[in-house]
């Protein structure tokens, strides 16, 4: 997934792609490879390979295979250049690197004086649980309790999902 940070820009007041690169240079300083200009955006490139935190304290959580694989993967922030904003993204980063990168956001829309709006994973777990909210509340479809009412697994998913503090 995809974690966007849009920085929007009175008309004309955008920044100059020279003037980010230069922000951004200053603002990774060590932590940064290199930098590269290619199909409208700024590709960083960071020192280390992706993390997860919880690998000592969760190592036989089912998710750790997976983690274990990604954490070979580099890391990296994408600046991609609009009209009037300028997008910040990561894709499928770890917590270091989307702070990282939800940093060097802020640091854009404080000193151009843009509006930052975040589009983040956390937002589209939000949509997920409510799909499987409005999923629980229509009633269960499994093979073994079609037009019997909730099964045990969905009063589960139910009972769950209603101790979850969610937007609406």
């Amino acid at each position: 997934m995809a974690s966007d940070r849009f920085v929007y820009f009175d008309k004309g007041k955008r920044p100059s792609k020279e003037d980010v690169k230069k922000a951004l240079v200053d603002y990774l300083g060590a932590t940064m490879t290199n930098i590269k200009w290619r199909s409208g955006r700024w590709t960083a490139q960071l020192v280390g390979s992706k993390s997860w935190p919880f690998r000592r304290l969760e190592p036989d959580s089912r998710l750790a295979p997976a983690y274990e694989e990604e954490a070979k993967e580099d890391r990296w922030i994408e600046v991609f250049f609009h009209r009037n904003s300028i997008d910040v993204l990561t894709r499928r980063q770890d917590e270091l690197t989307n702070n990282i990168a939800r940093g060097f956001a802020q640091l854009l829309a404080r000193y151009w004086q843009g509006r930052l709006e975040i589009e983040s994973e956390d937002d589209q777990v939000v949509e997920v649980v409510l799909a499987a909210k409005r999923l629980a509340e229509a009633g269960c479809e499994c093979p073994c309790c079609i037009g019997e009412g909730q099964c045990d697994n969905q009063k589960a998913l139910t009972e769950a999902l209603n101790k979850l503090v969610v937007r609406e």
